[in-house]
C-alpha cells in the first residue's frame, strides 16, 4: 500500500533512475524483503536520491519538506529528474500484457 502511495505522489519504480526494480531497497521497487503482513510493515524500505528529489518538488503533498543534497544524496550521486507523463483518461484502467485494456471483470484479458 505503501508503494501506491508514492505512486499517487509522484514516485517511479527504481529501473527510471538506473537501479534494479528487483533488489534495489526502495519502497518504489518490487523487492520482496520490503513485505507487508496485512498493513504491518515487516520491514520498512528506504528512498533513493531520486525519490527524496521527487518528494521535494511535490509541494501540494510536501509543503514543507526540502531535499537537503548533503542530507539526502550523501555520495553525491549525479542524477536527472524523471517524471511521470500527462495524466490522461486511461489512468486506472486495467491492461493486458499485451497493451490491450480490460473492461470486464475478471478481466478477459490473457
Amino acid at each position: 500500500m505503501v508503494h501506491e502511495f508514492g505512486h499517487t505522489f509522484g514516485m517511479l519504480h527504481p529501473d527510471a533512475y538506473g537501479y534494479s526494480i528487483a533488489t534495489n531497497r526502495s519502497t518504489m521497487a518490487y523487492n520482496y524483503k520490503n513485505v507487508t503482513r496485512g498493513l504491518n510493515p515487516l520491514m520498512f524500505g528506504q528512498f533513493n536520491p531520486e525519490e527524496f528529489f521527487t518528494m521535494g518538488e511535490n509541494k501540494r503533498v510536501f509543503p514543507d519538506f526540502r531535499y537537503v543534497a548533503a542530507v539526502h544524496n550523501p555520495t553525491g550521486k549525479k542524477f536527472k529528474p524523471v517524471y511521470f507523463g500527462c495524466m490522461n483518461d486511461e489512468i486506472g484502467m486495467r491492461r493486458s500484457a499485451d497493451g490491450k485494456i480490460c473492461t470486464g471483470y475478471p478481466c478477459p484479458c490473457p
